[in-house]
């Protein structure tokens, strides 16, 4: 695996693990828009009952004549009376009762409760010192006063959630009695309930939302990156690959000089042409033609690569040679084929004129292979390089010599 596949398969197991997190948190979110808000809500709305209830008791015991006397024997005259009465239609108190220090109510909105003792721990080591208490729980609806369920119907069974605060009455520093009191917080609580939620679901909206934007554009940004560090590293890969095939084109360049130096003949010299061409050029193949002794007509020599060669050409017949330069067939709109190069198929070709000391001496001829025209159009300045690796050898030679040939053979 590549380091580009290796840094795609990373990148999208990265994105895998941040869709999974944005689906916990989504899962999370919702499990604690539904879990969360109660507990707070039930949190909150002690604070608030409790700051109510000191009202409640501040209003009774202001309103009572003599609390203390109250307190401990539940005696209260007829105003009194009308006032305790009247209070749960005049607040949130639906229910309460006046206790004496011992925990024994000596008056309640419920006459039947009058003389019953409140046993439980708390009201000895908690409300007798002072402190207040604060109970909450679930009730039937049977249970609250002021509601007129006689009948066993349904709404027996919905349960309401009461307050249930006992508030300590002392004088001179000395505890004398409590008060307890009991509201229905059901409406309330479950208002404030479903506001949270709604608040919370808008606000761990935005938040996922927020989250997947930056996620997002995160993707974007790194997806930018990852796209130009493959660029990159694709650049450098072609770099490197072209300076590697530079490498291996400048060795076998003066490899062939060498070989060719060490020559000692045109058959053998051409032979290494034709091997060497082969390595240095495989998507061409080619033929190298030299003049002969008469200058009339160049001599066929050497081909490779499949390529063939004729026995003799004329210098009018080739655009390279009526020119005096290179000609490349294939690279312009409009183009003719040279006489030596038919019958042609359009494949595009290169024609070097092999110059020695100024004069032109030979032509190298290479054709592209079949499918390998981008290539073979990439190759030419190696070509031409080649060609003057030629024409340095040739002049050895007197360039003159008629080179003995098969009229389409293949060295």
């Amino acid at each position: 695996m590549t380091q580009d596949n290796r840094g795609a398969v990373n990148h999208r197991l990265k994105w895998i693990g941040i869709s999974m997190l944005l689906i916990s948190l989504a899962i999370g979110s919702g499990w604690g828009i539904y879990k969360l808000p109660a507990p707070l809500v039930d949190r909150m709305l002690k604070v608030d009952i409790l700051k109510q209830a000191e009202l409640w008791k501040r209003r009774v015991v202001l309103h009572l004549e003599d609390p203390e006397t109250a307190l401990k024997t539940g005696v209260i005259d007829a105003h009194d009376a009308e006032f305790l009465a009247a209070m749960p239609e005049a607040s949130d108190v639906y229910r309460f009762k006046l206790l004496d220090s011992n925990g024994r109510v000596t008056w309640s909105t419920r006459p039947t409760e009058v003389g019953s003792v409140e046993n439980r721990d708390f009201f000895r080591s908690d409300v007798a010192r002072g402190m207040i208490h604060y109970i909450q729980e679930v009730v039937p609806l049977s249970e609250i006063d002021g509601l007129d369920l006689h009948t066993d119907n349904i709404l027996n069974a919905t349960q309401h959630h009461v307050a249930e605060v006992f508030m300590p009455v002392a004088k001179n520093g000395r505890f004398i009695g409590a008060i307890e009191f009991f509201t229905d917080i059901s409406d309330l609580r479950t208002t404030f309930i479903s506001r949270l939620r709604i608040s919370l679901t808008v606000l761990s909206g935005i938040a996922l939302l927020a989250l997947v934007a930056v996620s997002f554009a995160s993707y974007r940004a790194n997806r930018l990156q990852l796209r130009a560090l493959q660029k990159q590293s694709a650049k450098e890969r072609d770099l490197m690959e072209d300076q590697l095939r530079l490498a291996r084109e400048v060795r076998l360049l003066g490899e062939l000089n060498e070989w060719l130096q060490s020559s000692r003949s045109l058959d053998e010299l051409f032979d290494m042409v034709s091997r060497f061409m082969t390595h240095i050029l495989p998507e061409a193949e080619g033929s190298v033609y030299v003049y002969s002794n008469s200058r009339d007509v160049l001599d066929g020599c050497a081909s490779w690569n499949g390529g063939t060669h004729k026995a003799h050409i004329h210098p009018e017949g080739c655009w390279g040679l009526r020119r005096g330069r290179t000609y490349e067939y294939g690279a312009s709109e409009i183009d003719f084929v040279c006489e030596h190069a038919e019958p042609h198929d359009g494949r595009p070709y290169f024609c070097f004129p092999i110059l020695a000391h100024g004069e032109t001496v030979g032509l190298l001829h290479l054709r592209a292979l079949e499918g390998n025209d981008e290539a073979f159009h990439t190759s030419k300045k190696l070509a031409q390089l080649s060609a003057e690796q030629i024409s340095m050898r040739l002049p050895m030679y007197g360039c003159a010599i008629s080179c003995m040939t098969s009229p389409s053979g293949t060295r």
